[in-house]
C-alpha cells in the first residue's frame, strides 16, 4: 500500500507539474507571437524594403531560470504563390494564376494535373477537369495549405515538394523583393532561370521600391509590364511561429498575421 501510494503520489504530483509548466509556456509563447507583431509593425512603419523573407529570434533563458527557451519565427507569405486564387471569387478559372501554378509543378517535377485536382477542389461546379477531381471535393477555398494532403490524388511527397512555395493567404501579389526563383519564374513563361537569378542578384544589392523597378534588370525591359497586377514589393501576410521549451515540454503556437493599415489581423491561429 505504502508503494502504490508513493506511485501515485509521484503521477499526480509529475501530472501537476507537467500542466502548470504546459500553461506557462503557453502564455509566453502567445506573448511571442505578440512579439513578432510588434517587430512586424515597426519594420513595416519603417519603410524598409530589404529585409530577410525568414528570420529566427532566439530569446534563451526568457524567465530567468536556466531552462526556459524561447524561438520566434517570422516568415513572409506573399513570397510564395496563393493557389486559393486560382478561382475567380464568380467561380471561374484565374487563367494566369492557373499558369503559374502549373509552371511551379512542373519545375518542381510534379505532375500538372495537379493544378486541375485544385480548382475542382474549390469551385462550386460539377464541372470535372481532372480525373475524379469532383469526388468528394469541398467546393470552397482552402483554410490550410495543408487540407491538400486530403485531396485525391495529391500525394504526400508533392505536398512536401510544394507547400514551401505556396500559401493561401494574402492578396496574391508576389513579393518580388523575396520571392524564390521558381516562383519568379512561374510568374511568365518569358522569365528564365537566368533571369530569375540575375533579378535576385539585383535585389540583394538594391532592393525595388516599386514593381516598376523591375524594369531595370536587364533582360526584363519588355517582360516587367505584363505583370503589372501580379506583383508587389513588399509583404503583407506574415507567418510568426513561436516554440518554447523547457526540460521535454514544448508549446508550439503558429499564427498568420495581416496588416489593414496599422490593425493587426489575424486569419488563422494554432496550438499544439
Amino acid at each position: 500500500m505504502v508503494v502504490e501510494f508513493v506511485y501515485i503520489v509521484r503521477n499526480d504530483t509529475t501530472s501537476i507539474y507537467n500542466w502548470s509548466t504546459r500553461e506557462s509556456l503557453s502564455i509566453m509563447a502567445e506573448s511571442g507571437i505578440k512579439a513578432g507583431e510588434i517587430f512586424l509593425k515597426k519594420f513595416i512603419d519603417s519603410g524598409n524594403y530589404l529585409y530577410p523573407c525568414k528570420i529566427d529570434i532566439p530569446v534563451p533563458d526568457i524567465a530567468g531560470d536556466g531552462e526556459t527557451d524561447v524561438l520566434i519565427t517570422i516568415a513572409d507569405e506573399d513570397i510564395k504563390l496563393n493557389i486559393n486564387k486560382i478561382v475567380n471569387q464568380n467561380g471561374t478559372v484565374n487563367q494566369e494564376v492557373h499558369d503559374s501554378f502549373k509552371r511551379l509543378l512542373s519545375f518542381l517535377e510534379i505532375k500538372e494535373s495537379v493544378a486541375d485536382i485544385i480548382i475542382d477542389w474549390i469551385d462550386e461546379n460539377n464541372e470535372e477537369r481532372a480525373g475524379g477531381g469532383e469526388e468528394n471535393s469541398k467546393n470552397a477555398v482552402l483554410y490550410s495549405v495543408d487540407e491538400l494532403l486530403k485531396i485525391k490524388g495529391i500525394m504526400p511527397e508533392d505536398y512536401v515538394r510544394l507547400s514551401p512555395y505556396i500559401t493561401i493567404y494574402g492578396d496574391g501579389l508576389i513579393n518580388i523583393n523575396g520571392a524564390d526563383k521558381f516562383v519568379l519564374m512561374s510568374l511568365s513563361e518569358d522569365i528564365t532561370e537566368e533571369l530569375a537569378e540575375r533579378l535576385i542578384a539585383y535585389r540583394e544589392l538594391t532592393p525595388f521600391k516599386t514593381w516598376q523597378g523591375l524594369n531595370r534588370v536587364a533582360g526584363f525591359e519588355t517582360i516587367y509590364t505584363s505583370l503589372g497586377g501580379r506583383i508587389t514589393v513588399k509583404g503583407n501576410a506574415f507567418l510568426i511561429e513561436v516554440k518554447t521549451y523547457r526540460e521535454d515540454l514544448i508549446r508550439h503556437v503558429t499564427a498568420i498575421v495581416m496588416f489593414n493599415g496599422n490593425k493587426p489581423v489575424y486569419k488563422y491561429w494554432k496550438e499544439v
